[in-house]
């Protein structure tokens, strides 16, 4: 008997080796050779994924993410600003450049004004500028622009501040009434 495998056929007519099914036993053998591959191939994918991950790759993804069709929406809303307010900016940019160049005028030999001219009217300013536009009066806006520039703190003058400050600066609402009020 040692040699040879025992067959019995059980009462269905089917063969069996010591008395179990030889369909079960070869599904179970299936199965586990269908989980060892499946094992393998996925432990061969991580090593692929880890290798991918080099920083030429990040920097792939994040450069299609940066211009990707979602991000490119997000810029359009934001640049989407009325007439009616750009002008409104407009004019308050002007009125405060218009406080430096005075000041520059008047004062030619005195020290000078370290306030930089606003060049354009940005997304980001519209916003504040209208703000300031729709709470105050012309003469009011160019009151608190000129004792901004007259401002040794806004120039940056004193040991607290010794950078000069910015439209964005000086537009901020509790800033703006301080300039109002001559109290920077």
């Amino acid at each position: 008997m040692s040699g040879s495998v025992r067959t019995m056929t059980d009462e269905r007519g089917e063969s069996s080796f010591a008395g179990k099914d030889v369909t079960k036993v070869l599904e179970r053998s299936k199965t586990a050779l269908l989980q060892n591959t499946e094992n393998q191939s996925n432990m061969q994918t991580k090593e692929k994924t880890k290798k991918s991950n080099t920083k030429e790759n990040k920097k792939k993804r994040i450069v299609e993410y940066k211009y990707s069709p979602i991000m490119k929406k997000k810029k359009k809303k934001n640049n989407r600003i009325s007439e009616e307010k750009m002008q409104q900016a407009a004019e308050v940019l002007k009125l405060y450049n218009m406080a430096i160049k005075v000041y520059g005028e008047r004062y030619p030999d005195g020290w000078p004004c370290r306030l930089a001219l606003a060049r354009k009217v940005t997304p980001e300013r519209v916003e504040p500028l209208c703000y300031i536009a729709s709470l105050y009066s012309e003469n009011e806006i160019k009151t608190a622009f000129w004792n901004a520039v007259m401002s040794p703190y806004c120039n940056g003058r004193k040991k607290e501040r010794s950078l000069p400050a910015d439209i964005m600066w000086l537009v901020q609402p509790k800033v703006f009434i301080r300039l109002l009020e001559g109290n920077v």
